[in-house]
Order: structure tokens, then sequence, then C-alpha cells
């Protein structure tokens, strides 16, 4: 099952960006003007072209087993084409049918601010670390805990992790490099359900592990 990069255009160097993606997965470069539906046609297209196969005397796509998206924004709007935000994310829907569900279907937004864009006082451990850190002691911190002044709602990662059917990461302050494609900072996760855990977290001092 391919993994699918969306990479807006206005993000630093796109096109080596896309250069990145790995041969088996599929990659796409998507112009500031594309409608939602024109980003959902895109991907589709794209599967089309990699080949159907039959299974079980069906023509089926291959699935997805996970969508990776380049592209800057905030809570409210996510800054790929036209733009995507809380009122036309359900326009993505048809993408759920090819997303793989279960433990490795999920959603990666992974530009700058892409959660959150508001200053906090945490610091935190950075760098690709992070992907292998265990027993993080921020993980299934609320809001709260963190420090996240007038705790935001995350409507827009709530409608996409409904809409798409699985789980929706993203960065609460900067970015991964888009080479190695992991997370450098601090993230949060929203389910399909609404439900949120952060991880990634590194608050020297404010607290003790017993």
């Amino acid at each position: 099952m391919p993994v699918v990069y969306l990479i807006d255009e206005r993000v630093s160097n796109p096109r080596l960006i896309l250069d990145s993606v790995p041969e088996a997965d599929l990659g796409f470069l998507v112009n500031p003007y594309f409608t939602v539906g024109q980003i959902v046609s895109l991907v589709i297209k794209g599967l089309v072209t990699r080949g159907e196969k039959m299974i079980r005397g069906r023509t089926e796509l291959p699935m997805i087993s996970e969508l990776r998206i380049m592209a800057a924004g905030h809570d409210e709007e996510l800054r790929l084409g036209w733009g995507i935000n809380a009122r036309n994310a359900v326009q993505l829907a048809p993408l759920s049918l090819y997303l793989a569900s279960g433990a490795s279907g999920r959603c990666s937004l992974l530009g700058y601010n892409a959660a959150l864009n508001r200053p906090r006082r945490e610091q935190f451990l950075g760098g690709s670390a992070i992907g292998e850190r265990f027993g993080s002691p921020g993980h299934g911190w609320g809001p709260e805990d963190l420090d996240i002044p007038d705790e935001p709602r995350f409507e827009l990662l709530r409608v996409l992790a409904r809409t798409l059917g699985v789980p929706v990461i993203a960065g609460l302050d900067t970015h991964t490099t888009p080479f190695d494609w992991r997370f450098l900072d601090a993230t949060v996760t929203v389910d399909r359900f609404g439900d949120m855990t952060f991880t990634g977290m590194d608050i020297p001092g404010s607290f003790e592990v017993f």
C-alpha cells in the first residue's frame, strides 16, 4: 500500500521535496488554486495510474497506507491548494474509501504551524529522536497540562479525522524536515472520535518521573 504525499507548491523547494518521495509511493504537487475537489481527483487519478487490481472478482484501486501533507497552516486552515478548513474539509470524504484503517492508517500534517499558531512556554526535544522516543512524559497530557493558553478546539483536525476515518497528526509549532518526513517538535493527534493526545513534550524541571 503506497503512502500518498501532497506537497503545496508554496512551501520551500517543493520539487526537491517531491523528488525525495520513495519510488514505491505517490507524490503530487498541489497548485495554489486547486480546490479540495480537484485535490481529491488528483489523488484518485494517481491511484488509477498506479494500477487497478482484481480482488475477489472485483476491480479495486490500491489502498493508501498514509496520507502525508506538506503545507503551512494553523488551527483553522491548512494552506493546501485554495485552502482546507473545517467547512470544506468534508469534501475529502472520497479519499476515506482508499485510506487503510487500523493501526497503520493515518494522516500527517507536516507543515509549519499546521495545528497551532500561538506562543507556548514549553521546551521540547527536537530532531528525529522524537520518533524513537519511548515513554514521552507528555504523552496523553491535556492542554491544561501543557500551558497552552486559551485551549484550541482543533476543529479542523477533528473534521479531517472524522471525514477521513483515520487519526490526524499535526505539529503544534514548527514542522518536519521534508526529507525524512519526521516531526521536529511536539504534536497533537486527533482520532476519528475526536479524542486528543499530545506527544514529544520535553519540559525539564517542571515534573518528576517516578
